[in-house]
């Protein structure tokens, strides 16, 4: 069964497989200490709410705001909380910390970015040149040009025809 994201079972089921990998997959994993797979499973369920909220039908300026809490929140509590009953060794402090960087830049970085086109959209320097549109009759220099092309067709024409009778001229001449 294929879910789309665009429609509300596919909303829900996105959502729902964010909160379920975040908030169930990665204290599972940690309870058995695997490591390893909580922080997988950390960043898939990162990933998949990151494209929901991409995704959402909202204006631009929630839909940044929202990105870049998202990424504030995953970037600087989220870590700390879900490892927090583990002792973690110096790998999979680095992997985090990369972990936590990753998520406060592309969040960061996309919603700026949505929340800066929403801005070039209305700001008021931005210049809107009216391009006037003038109509230019070629009609005689179309006619002038059929004519050549015309005269130019006939040239060729006689040219074939002449290239032929020489051709013709020089067999007769080879087989005398």
């Amino acid at each position: 069964m294929r879910v789309s994201l665009y429609t509300k079972k596919g909303k829900a089921a996105f959502i729902s497989l964010s909160v379920i990998l975040l908030f169930v997959g990665v204290p599972t994993s940690n309870a058995f200490k695997h490591l390893d797979a909580a922080f997988f499973i950390m960043l898939t369920g990162f990933a998949v709410m990151f494209f929901f909220v991409l995704e959402l039908e909202v204006d631009r300026v929630p839909k940044g705001l929202i990105l870049i809490f998202s990424g504030i929140m995953f970037g600087i509590y989220y870590p700390d909380f879900a490892f927090s009953s583990v002792q973690l060794d110096e790998n999979m402090k680095e992997k985090i910390n990369i972990f936590k960087q990753f998520c406060i830049f592309a969040s960061a970085g996309a919603g700026g970015s949505i929340i800066a086109a929403h801005a070039d959209k209305y700001s008021t320097d931005n210049e809107h040149k009216t391009i006037q549109k003038t109509v230019i009759d070629r009609t005689e220099e179309i006619k002038t040009l059929q004519k050549s092309i015309s005269n130019l067709s006939s040239n060729v024409k006689s040219l074939q025809y002449g290239g032929f009778i020489i051709l013709v001229l020089l067999f007769i001449s080879i087989a005398i």
